[in-house]
């Protein structure tokens, strides 16, 4: 039952990424915007800059790992905003990975093997976590990030 529940939740979240696949919303947070920005100088050889501002300056704000990642997807595809639709998938992979280290933490916690992929699949169920599985924002590559981080220094 527990399994069935976290394969409900990542099947869920991932159908709302394929709905969502072209980010209608992209822009309404203008972080997210500015990730994109970054991400293209980057791309471009420009550096770690918002280039949409006069004389584009460096960027001091926000950390670059994001941008960084994002600026290989515009790589791939420089035609914007035809290039969101393949920063969607890649958005969506930190949901099952999320979901991932959420199992690993919940075990390292004690929790037997139903109690963790239960609250896993709660996990992926969370609207939260399927909205960001689709915004171009870094909460979810942070969370699991720390996560992880948290459960290497666990061993």
């Amino acid at each position: 039952m527990a399994t069935i529940l976290l394969i409900s939740g990542l099947v869920s979240s991932g159908l709302v990424a394929w709905r969502y696949r072209q980010i209608p919303h992209f822009g309404r947070f203008d972080d997210d915007a500015v990730y994109v920005v970054c991400a293209k100088a980057l791309a471009e050889g420009h550096g770690y800059r918002i280039e949409s501002f006069p004389g584009g300056p460096a960027e001091t704000k926000f950390p670059p790992l994001f941008p960084a990642l994002v600026s290989l997807i515009w790589r791939l595809d420089s035609h914007f905003p035809g290039n969101l639709h393949w920063l969607t998938p890649w958005l969506w992979t930190m949901v099952p990975a999320l979901c991932a280290v959420s199992l690993a933490v919940f075990r390292s916690l004690g929790f037997d093997s139903t109690w963790a992929v239960t609250l896993a699949g709660l996990t992926a169920l969370n609207p939260v976590a399927a909205t960001f599985g689709v915004t171009v924002m870094l909460e979810l590559l942070f969370t699991v990030l720390l996560l992880s981080s948290l459960c290497l220094v666990e061993y």
